[in-house]
């Protein structure tokens, strides 16, 4: 009568810890047979063994363990990068591909993971000092700069009294000082930002640059 055994595994695993696996099924049921192990089936225990020891451990192992306590997980390869999710200690991570960061610990290894973020691969329980899976292709360990904001208008001096700064300077349509720094501002505020901005705005008395305290 045949038998089923049933076993639990925990990753990780070796290639010769799953073919030690076999042969103990295969002993536990020949023990419970009459029939002895065939030189046909011991060659299909070797073949099985030599197809394991070709896989990736990547492949063998779906998930590894954190290692340490609160390991962030970040936007980026590198610890300049934004923290995107931690892991606690013991928690099994999938790797979906591995690229090269700043070094953790002399480990410039970073795992990302289904959530879209980097792990230091030295926080990570792997089994291997090395890749053990496919190399992430857009990874950068340099934070891309951030775009600078686009300016409302070329940089350059249009101030529409600038040519009249030498005669009498008068009082500009926001109720300012012409060619006064506080006109300028107050011109710049109501033509590129749109901002209806004068010497009384809010009821404020805003007054002049000559009035400014020192």
């Amino acid at each position: 009568m045949s038998q089923i055994y049933v076993i639990h595994l925990h990753s990780p695993h070796s290639p010769q810890d799953l073919f030690s696996l076999l042969v103990l099924v295969e002993t536990k049921a020949s023990a419970s047979s009459s029939t002895p192990l065939s030189p046909i089936r011991m060659h299909l225990f070797l073949l099985i063994f030599s197809l394991l020891t070709s896989l990736s451990p990547a492949i063998l192992v779906s998930a590894y363990p954190i290692k340490a306590d609160s390991v962030n997980c970040r936007s980026g390869p590198a610890k300049s990068f934004a923290v995107k999710q931690t892991y606690a200690k013991g928690k099994d991570i999938s790797i979906t591909c591995q690229t090269t960061g700043t070094s953790v610990k002399g480990n410039n290894i970073w795992d990302k993971t289904p959530d879209n973020c980097y792990v230091a691969d030295y926080y990570v329980k792997t089994g291997k000092d090395g890749f053990i899976t496919k190399k992430c292709e857009e990874a950068s360990s340099t934070p891309k700069p951030s775009q600078p904001k686009k300016l409302p208008g070329p940089i350059k001096n249009d101030y529409p009294y600038k040519s009249s700064c030498s005669a009498n300077k008068g009082i500009d349509p926001w109720n300012y000082l012409r060619c006064s720094c506080t006109s300028f501002v107050a011109w710049r505020v109501n033509k590129r930002l749109g901002i209806k901005f004068h010497n009384k705005w809010r009821g404020a008395d805003w007054g002049n640059a000559n009035e400014c305290g020192g």
